[in-house]
């Protein structure tokens, strides 16, 4: 499914619940996609939100932590 719009967040990793460190919004991520990069974005989670029409929704947060090859 495709929404009108997409804004990417980013918030460091905290090994205590709940993770006091903000959510950031990634400038220029507001595509449907998000490559990451393995150096500076390794744990890190990451969300999406998404936009269409007067409805907003969050996706779930997703821990980068590792590596596939």
């Amino acid at each position: 499914q495709t929404y009108a719009s997409y804004q990417w967040y980013k918030q460091e990793w905290y090994w205590q619940s709940p993770n006091p460190n903000p959510w950031v919004a990634i400038p220029g991520a507001t595509s449907q996609t998000l490559t990451i990069n393995g150096t500076d974005d390794m744990l890190h989670n990451f969300k999406v939100e998404v936009t269409d029409g007067d409805c907003t929704a969050e996706s779930p947060s997703i821990l980068a932590d590792g590596y596939a090859y």
